[in-house]
């Protein structure tokens, strides 16, 4: 991406343009100021810049309110209804009628953006912004967004082998990060690279990538290596002593608890949304909304995944100096704090500071509260943007992380002296902007070209939402769909209309041309993606069957059969309003109103309540290019439907429903307790308020004269410094100082006199502050009493009957038959055309190619509700292998690549024989057993008997042969078995011996001539040569 210059604001000194280059942004920026000063907006500025050219954003907002930078004015016009939504929201929060609001709002945005762009140009400006951006709202814990799928995973980063080479550290410190997040999630606190629960994890994620050629390492991949490792040794000890089987235990235990109770949502893919944004020729701006987490660990856990998640990302797109990116945190207070104090957040914050700038990935970080910050994470930013600061406190620590930037880049002391002290007369939207590449300067905000306002309310969230939502299906985790020319004809010979039932290793499934009778139910057709055709299902099989060229292996299709299978949707709304006692007189109201959304695949006799789609299908995402009123017409059989099935599930759903504990009880309590405390504060506030904020007002007046004058007294001392420094030297040179006496003077008697103002004022506020407090105290004692009632209640917690419904508060909205495309495929796998196989018949849907596939090494007995529940009831097909010996089908816990690189065939548990030297895997071409300790080993470490071919690995002792390069066995090393030359002296098989023709001596073929006569062997000493001019004769002593 080109670079790009991003409009900020207005210098003051010669009101220009003041504007940053993108690239800068590499090398991080930092907005701090006090509440009021105006940081948000700078921020917003540098977002909206990004934004208007193309680079997209992520953003962590604790507040609710980075997601206006979504809402823009469109064309500029009075009637627009997207703006409505916003304004209708603003209107009857400021007791507005929106008519007025909305001409309030466009006379004012009018006149401040024809100042910064021209009366001209300003509505182009709205316009292409309106047009540049997509908004993504993620409120975890808020349905008004979309959720994050709770269930982690460990990727393996692209050029993993080349990072681990050339930043070791980098790749492990990550792993590491993520692992310790993992165990945070499940109770278990662990830091550091030498805990033994992370080196244990990290070890059996790194193996399953290195040695088990696993791009990605799932949670039940870990369950499975932590139960049985695959490895003896932990460096030079044993696992069990490293880590305690017990431990290990627990951790499983843990592990599989998180898995049960993790929450379903999308997967988050920078990639996808970028490149659905691009489509629209938008950027995204991504918002992680987290307003509804409420405990501040589970926080910091979750924005330390999100960091985890970028950094991830980061990597798998490689290293660039172009700005890539902008990952933009609203408010940093409590996530990296300074101190020993280290929440999961701290350490993914650092750790992303540090690392970014290759990826070219900017951050963007603002607080109003700098002394709390972690120095470190200050000195890796290069671009500051201070605005007004009041504590001392925060501007000592900006001072302090700043001269080292500062002077690090060239800069002098003076001028680092006069930037500090400029800071402390700033007005609000005045800011000292200041970056080793571009120096000090004073701006002014400009006026933002996207809506600025507060937290957004859950309908301006949904309605932002709406053009992501047309995509949210797509990042739900599932197998990716298979790519297929619609322009395929299906082949009419594997149709037909007969009644057919099958079961080949399946539930029985019965098909017929008549589809069953549905009463009381919607109907809709869910259209297929997988054309039906031999050519489309055989890259379908192959797909799922892991054949991905090579294996020597063919497919035989034997039969083809799509039928309809139905889904069964219900929308329910949960409306729950229960009042709980505070105290004899008042009461709180705690409202609960939810829609609920389950899906049951009617093909199943089991029933899963929890399941909110099938095979990686979200019903209620299906839009209208996914759905069809009439069924296709290729497809001619429906799976037969039990209406008694139907009635069952609508008479349970809503009795399990109410035994179901309603996950947003405790945090509607809380809220409800919350906004009671507010309202009861501010009644009992009520009496003395037009007092105290009178006060108030007054002692902040007081506040901005003591600022003013404390800035006047410090120019005075610069200046004073200046007169005393000319006065010396006047004096050195001998030339009269009494102009610079009477300045000293004036100066002195300028700082006393704003001495006595300061003095009279600090006095002032005191008074007023002892007076506000006075009138605090009154209400004092009724407000403990109170805090201390609900002090209880939340300590107590919500009551058992506010986790249940009752049958009464659960009403059914909709249900719906959803009839899916699926294909009954019979076929056998051969590696060559006179092999005979067993037919095998599996049921794939021809929506994303989703269906299972049974591996035969977990238990071929299992049903398959046993097999999906020891699956972890994963909705997703596990990836299935074909066996190179057998031929059978196998997961890929149970499946293993033959480590010689010149084979690597697949095979299952039964045909993978394991080195005991080295742990290799190999076939059994490449792999023997040792006839002695019965044992495999690979061809490195195995060696055959030169007399018998028996099989011995490395351990048994050998003779060697000196003339060639087989071994014997101790059984086969005596001189009946090997000779020694009489001439050399080497020891080998007698097979490389001959016997002298006229005495008994051995010699090896080197040494041995041949009779001229007999043509027999003749050793040295038994060989008499002759010769006759040039031809010499060799005759044995027989022949003589």
């Amino acid at each position: 991406m080109a670079e790009s210059n991003f409009f900020i604001g207005i210098r003051e000194k010669d009101n220009t343009r003041y504007e940053i280059p993108s690239t800068l942004l590499t090398t991080h920026a930092v907005v701090l100021g006090a509440s009021g000063s105006g940081k948000t907006v700078v921020c917003k500025s540098i977002v909206e810049e990004a934004l208007f050219n193309g680079i997209p954003i992520i953003a962590i907002d604790p507040k609710g309110d980075i997601g206006g930078l979504g809402i823009s004015f469109g064309d500029f016009d009075l009637d627009d209804e997207n703006l409505k939504v916003h304004i209708d929201v603003e209107a009857a929060d400021r007791g507005k009628s929106p008519e007025d609001l909305t001409n309030e709002l466009f006379d004012l945005y009018q006149e401040q953006l024809a100042k910064v762009y021209g009366q001209e140009k300003f509505r182009d400006f709205v316009k292409k912004y309106s047009s540049s951006v997509l908004p993504v709202l993620i409120s975890p814990k808020n349905p008004a967004g979309l959720q994050l799928s709770s269930i982690p995973d460990f990727e393996k980063p692209r050029n993993y082998t080349k990072m681990l080479k050339e930043a070791p550290d980098a790749v492990l410190s990550a792993l590491d990060l993520k692992i310790s997040l993992l165990l945070r999630r499940c109770g278990i606190n662990a830091e550091g690279s030498t805990d033994n629960n992370i080196v244990f994890i990290s070890h059996l994620i790194r193996y399953g990538w290195e040695n088990q050629r696993k791009k990605t390492i799932r949670l039940e991949d870990l369950i499975e290596g932590i139960s049985k490792p695959p490895f003896e040794k932990i460096g030079a000890i044993t696992v069990d002593k490293f880590i305690k089987k017990k431990s290990r235990e627990e951790l499983v235990s843990r592990i599989n608890a998180l898995m049960v109770r993790a929450v379903p949502g999308i997967k988050l893919d920078f990639d996808l949304i970028i490149e659905k944004a691009k489509k629209q020729n938008k950027a995204p701006l991504i918002v992680f909304d987290l307003r509804k987490i409420t405990e501040e660990e589970e926080k910091s856990l979750f924005v330390a995944e999100i960091l985890e998640e970028i950094q991830r990302w980061i990597w798998r797109k490689g290293g660039s100096s172009q700005l890539r990116a902008i990952l933009y945190f609203d408010e940093l207070y409590g996530f990296m704090p300074a101190g020993s104090v280290k929440p999961p957040s701290k350490t993914a914050l650092l750790l992303l500071l540090k690392q970014a700038r290759s990826g070219g990935l900017g951050c963007l970080l603002a607080t109003q509260n700098p002394g709390d910050l972690d120095y470190r994470g200050l000195s890796n930013i290069a671009t500051w943007f201070l605005g007004r600061l009041t504590s001392n406190q925060d501007i000592q620590k900006v001072e302090a992380a700043l001269k080292a930037v500062f002077e690090g880049s060239g800069g002098s002391p003076e001028a680092f002296k006069q930037l500090m002290s400029s800071m402390r007369a700033l007005k609000p939207g005045e800011f000292i902007a200041y970056s080793p590449k571009i120096g000090v300067d004073k701006i002014k905000t400009r006026w933002l070209l996207s809506y600025h306002k507060g937290p957004l309310v859950e309908s301006e969230m949904r309605h932002l939402n709406k053009s992501v939502n047309e995509f949210a299906a797509e990042l739900m985790p599932s197998v990716g769909k298979k790519q297929i020319d619609d322009d395929d004809e299906p082949d009419d010979e594997f149709l037909d209309d007969r009644e057919q039932e099958t079961s080949g290793g399946l539930s029985s499934i019965k098909i017929s041309g008549k589809k069953s009778a549905v009463e009381k139910s919607e109907e809709r057709y869910i259209k297929k993606v997988i054309p039906i055709d031999k050519t489309g299902i055989l890259d379908l099989l192959k797909m799922r069957l892991g054949f991905f060229g090579g294996e020597g292996f063919e497919i035989d299709i034997l039969s083809m059969e799509p039928y309809f299978n139905p889904i069964l949707y219900f929308s329910i709304q949960l409306s729950m309003k229960k009042q709980i006692k505070v105290n004899d007189t008042e009461k709180i109201t705690v409202e609960i109103n939810q829609n609920i959304e389950r899906v049951y695949d009617l093909s199943h006799a089991d029933i899963h309540w929890e399941n909110t789609s099938v095979e990686g299908i979200y019903p209620s995402a299906l839009g209208p290019k996914d759905l069809s009123p009439i069924p296709d017409p290729e497809i001619k059989k429906y799976l037969t439907l039990s209406k008694d099935l139907i009635k069952s599930i609508s008479g349970q759903i809503i009795w399990t429903l109410g035994q179901t504990p309603i996950l947003e009880a405790k945090e509607k309590f809380y809220s409800a307790l919350d906004k009671y405390e507010k309202s009861s504060v501010q009644k009992l506030g009520g009496k003395n308020k037009a007092q105290i904020t009178r006060l108030t007002e007054q002692i902040s007046k007081a506040q901005k004269q003591s600022y003013d004058i404390e800035n006047k007294i410090g120019m005075i001392h610069s200046k004073l410094e200046t007169l005393e420094a000319d006065k010396i030297n006047r004096q050195r040179e001998n030339r009269s100082t009494r102009a610079q006496e009477r300045s000293i003077e004036s100066a002195n008697n300028q700082i006393e006199k704003h001495n006595e103002k300061a003095d009279e004022l600090k006095q002032k506020i005191a008074d007023l502050d002892s007076e506000r407090d006075s009138l605090n105290i009154e209400n004092k004692e009724q407000l403990n009493d109170l805090m201390h009632i609900i002090e209880s209640m939340r300590s107590k917690g919500p009551t058992g009957d506010l986790f249940r419904a009752s049958k009464n508060d659960l009403k059914s909205n909709e249900q719906i038959i959803f009839w899916k495309p699926r294909i009954l495929v019979t076929f056998t796998i051969k590696k060559s055309v006179d092999d005979v196989s067993d037919p095998i018949t599996v049921s794939l849907n021809l929506v994303n190619g989703n269906g299972p596939v049974y591996c035969e090494s977990c238990n071929p007995k299992l049903s398959e509700q046993d097999y999906w529940e020891s699956l972890l009831a994963t909705e997703i097909s596990p990836p299935i292998f074909v066996c190179f010996e057998c031929m059978s089908l196998n997961c890929s816990i149970h499946s293993k690549d033959c480590s010689n690189e010149a084979c690597q065939r697949i095979l299952c548990v039964h045909h993978s024989n394991n080195c005991k030297h080295c742990d290799n895997i190999s076939c059994a071409d490449h792999a023997k057993r040792c006839s002695v300790c019965d044992d495999f080993a690979c061809t490195d470490h195995f060696w055959i008997c030169h007399e018998d071919a028996t099989v011995f690995c490395v351990d048994e002792e050998s003779v060697d042969c000196t003339l060639c390069d087989d071994k014997s066995c101790k059984d086969h090393s005596g001189t009946q078995y090997f000779g020694t030359c009489k001439v050399c002296e080497k020891t080998g098989h007698k097979s490389h011996f001959v016997k002298c023709n006229s005495c008994p001596k051995f010699y090896c073929d080197e040494h041995m001539k041949v009779c001229g006569t007999c043509k027999k062997a003749t050793c040295p000493n038994c060989a008499n040569e002759f010769h006759a001019g040039n031809i010499t004769v060799i005759k044995c002593k027989n022949c003589l």
